[in-house]
């Protein structure tokens, strides 16, 4: 396929001109997808639990990463549950995630969203008589900034998230799981732990009242906060597990 020489290409030749460490090719990857796609933006995420992102093209596409996550909802999480390319134009978007439709008007430029998982290998160590299977680990954000993606290369995206696949399940996660965006995410889970010794409550509970607190309740008088936002103030101290539960 052309557009994975192309992808394979731009990244070798970005990556050699890099004195970054291995924290950073998720970014990389990401920057790549837009250079040879006919796409807006990118991210990639990790979905264990809860979605970690890893990169993204640049801050426009970050902050449509950090939307989905902190709505928990959008085109990312239904590819990685559907093991399959999700298509989201404009219209789709707003009939199956309205209120993320909402703010990607608002804070992006973007007006659909081609999403696509990331699979590694299939493990060895399965019984003879199960047929391995390619083990789901994250998702490909394609953004657009055109409302219909229906004369969208998805071919191309599909063979470009398949070598994404195997680049990041063939690399250490102990290298780009250091990244900023996800070291970030790390602290959401800091934060669901103090909401679970403060109150007892369940971590799917506890990280409901973080998005409820991000989205609708924090920052000055409702401002829209992200749920990394909110994390790092609990953890840094400036916001207590009680302010987060007395919105409940």
């Amino acid at each position: 396929m052309a557009a994975v020489d192309m992808f394979l290409s731009t990244v070798m030749q970005t990556w050699r001109a890099r004195a970054d460490g291995d924290e950073l090719l998720p970014t990389v990857l990401a920057q790549a997808c837009v250079a040879v796609l006919p796409v807006a933006g990118a991210g990639l995420s990790v979905i264990h639990g809860l979605r970690v992102p890893l990169g993204s093209s640049d801050d426009r596409a970050a902050a449509a990463e950090r939307l989905q996550s902190t709505l928990g909802e959008g085109p990312c999480l239904a590819a990685v549950e559907q093991a399959g390319p999700v298509v989201a134009d404009a219209a789709t978007i707003a009939v199956c995630w309205p209120v993320f439709d909402v703010e990607l008007q608002e804070r992006t430029p973007f007006r659909s969203v081609v999403s696509l998982p990331l699979t590694a290998p299939p493990q060895t160590t399965q019984p003879q008589h199960v047929q391995p299977q390619p083990r789901r680990f994250g998702a490909l954000d394609l953004y657009l900034a055109c409302e219909d993606g229906s004369s969208f290369p998805l071919d191309d995206a599909v063979g470009v998230a398949g070598v994404i696949g195997e680049t990041l399940s063939g690399s250490s996660p102990l290298a780009w799981l250091r990244s900023e965006p996800a070291t970030r995410r790390f602290k959401v889970w800091a934060a669901v732990g103090m909401l679970i010794g403060a109150a007892g409550v369940s971590s799917d509970r506890a990280l409901a009242l973080l998005r409820a607190y991000a989205f609708g309740l924090g920052g000055d008088g409702g401002a829209h906060d992200t749920l990394d936002d909110v994390a790092e103030d609990m953890t840094s101290g400036r916001l207590s597990a009680q302010t987060v539960l007395n919105t409940a």
